[in-house]
């Protein structure tokens, strides 16, 4: 069979060199001595082929056979106003602006109609096909529904990529060519797969291919992206991922927290917004949207360092905070802060310290205790369903380790963290106290540690 494809391709070039001068078939061939006696064994191959004497006539494999039609239906998936949606390897395309999506099979059927794979078989297909393209067909994207080989099955996509490019190679060196496809990755409906990725000169500039391979079951899925000037992650973004309800899969995006040393931190919300809290120890060169600060002293005050600030950056101090004597709540839209108690030691009044809740867009709290030792109010913030905690256990100027587990257990987070414990050889943070703090699902995180805010213990 690769004989016969490199035959007709080869006499697909001579064709085309004898079209585009004034010399005939029979001169060009000729003129190439490898190319004697090739329309001969074309015609013979042809022949055995259409016949099936030579043992290449096209058969229907096994798994084709074995199909139901609702089975051929969500193989086929549906084109219907420019947009294919196949629930079976789980996507849904959408045809660039402008662009013709057509299937290849049958022009002239209603698109939406089921093709059945034994038909295009037995039509001299071996696959269904769509393709969606401009005005010309430079640029251009095609989905290839084929069964796997015998050889094919359960091979990774990576597997059928390698196996892609080794063909092709085979292919090229036979045309005396000494460049082939390499393997690439690219994001496709939100996940990187792996790509064949072809590069050529063409006269209207650089060519690029790319070709991923989705396997399932006995099947799999070739999407072919054809580009010049356009990048490929421009079409690719038009691949969206379907759930099992064959509805598109929103992948959630949760935010980050970086602990900074001491009692600073620095979170970002799902929307990629800044906020700083206590600013004193760090690097603050990502711009800032929010300033938190718990109270005055200089190790908890010091916004000055936060010299990168985004437009309309707001900064909400402890005066702020307990305007008008009471514990205030800011809703800025991206984010929820609540004020709550701290303090209540010698070296803190409750009347010019805070702590806070930081309820983001998609309901992860975070609870900062700031400078304290127990407060009354603890025991209610129990109901407010924390997902993170910090607890300041330095037993110098605050409550001490003994006392943060109890407070941990009155606030009752599904995560709790010590923070503020006493400076240790230069550094903000004395890993040996922080494993004294015995609070349940207890996590520690050094100077530069960073959590992903999913609200899931040990993720």
């Amino acid at each position: 069979m690769k004989k016969l494809l490199v035959i007709l391709l080869a006499l697909c070039v001579i064709f085309a060199l004898a079209a585009c001068g004034e010399t005939d078939v029979q001169s060009v061939l000729e003129s190439v001595p490898e190319a004697q006696g090739m329309i001969e064994d074309v015609q013979e191959m042809v022949d055995g082929f259409l016949s099936g004497e030579d043992g290449n006539e096209i058969v229907i494999p096994d798994s084709v056979l074995a199909l139901s039609e609702e089975d051929e239906i969500l193989l086929n998936g549906e084109l219907k106003d420019g947009v294919y949606t196949n629930r079976y390897f789980g996507f849904r395309f959408t045809s660039p602006e402008d662009w013709t999506m057509k299937r290849d099979n049958d022009e002239a059927a209603d698109p939406t109609d089921i093709i059945h794979f034994k038909d295009a078989f037995e039509e001299q297909w071996n696959c269904i096909s769509f393709t969606s393209m401009g005005e010309s067909y430079d640029e251009n994207v095609s989905i290839v529904i084929v069964p796997l080989k015998d050889d094919e099955k359960g091979m990774s996509e990576e597997e059928l990529v390698e196996k892609h490019i080794e063909d092709m190679w085979e292919i090229n060196r036979a045309f005396g060519d000494d460049e082939g496809p390499e393997l690439d990755s690219c994001v496709l409906a939100g996940e990187e797969h792996p790509v064949s990725r072809s590069d050529s000169e063409t006269i209207s500039g650089q060519k690029h291919y790319y070709s991923f391979f989705l396997p399932k079951s006995d099947f799999q899925c070739e999407i072919r992206i054809s580009t010049y000037e356009t990048p490929v992650e421009d079409y690719a973004n038009c691949f969206v991922k379907l759930g099992p309800d064959g509805e598109p899969v929103v992948e959630e995006v949760h935010g980050s927290l970086l602990y900074m040393g001491h009692a600073s931190l620095r979170i970002t919300t799902p929307e990629g917004k800044v906020i700083y809290i206590d600013p004193y120890a760090g690097d603050y060169s990502v711009p800032a949207d929010l300033i938190l600060i718990t109270h005055g002293h200089y190790d908890h005050n010091n916004p000055k360092k936060v010299t990168e600030r985004n437009e309309g950056c707001e900064i909400i101090t402890w005066k702020e905070a307990l305007k008008g004597g009471a514990h205030q709540i800011f809703d800025l839209g991206y984010v929820t802060v609540e004020t709550v108690e701290a303090g209540n030691n010698r070296n803190h009044n409750l009347k010019e310290c805070v702590g806070y809740i930081i309820t983001l867009s998609d309901g992860i709290k975070v609870y900062v205790s700031g400078d304290t030792s127990k407060t009354a109010q603890m025991e209610e913030l129990a109901e407010k369903n924390i997902d993170y905690a910090f607890f300041c256990c330095d037993g110098q100027y605050n409550m001490d380790v003994e006392e943060a587990v109890e407070c941990a257990k009155l606030v009752g987070a599904k995560i709790n963290i010590p923070y503020h414990v006493i400076v240790k050889d230069g550094k903000y943070f004395d890993l040996k106290r922080a494993e004294l703090f015995a609070a349940p699902n207890r996590i520690i995180l050094e100077d530069g540690g960073e959590l992903e805010l999913n609200g899931v213990y040990g993720k």
